[in-house]
């Protein structure tokens, strides 16, 4: 069922359905953080970062395979370096 008011991409619907069945909270609830980081990164100048991450169907796809990836177990943990 879509829970969303918004038009979502095929891939936005299948990360929110991986970062729902994920963190076990509902999808409105997700949105709604969602939208209250854009409006915080908005406000603090953040935003060309994430427009550009998010500005290619591509950069999408990247990173609905690697959530894919971390649901696998394929992902290597790495250490902090210190400087």
């Amino acid at each position: 069922m879509d829970t969303s008011p918004f038009e979502l991409t095929s891939q936005q619907k299948a990360l929110l359905q991986t970062l729902s069945q994920e963190t076990g909270e509902e999808i409105p609830v997700l949105i709604h953080r969602a939208l209250s980081r854009l409006q915080e990164e908005t406000s603090s100048g953040g935003m060309g970062e994430t427009d550009y991450l998010l500005s290619s169907s591509k950069n999408a796809d990247r990173l609905l395979e690697a959530v894919q990836g971390i649901q696998k177990g394929e992902y290597e943990s790495h250490e902090l370096v210190d400087d």
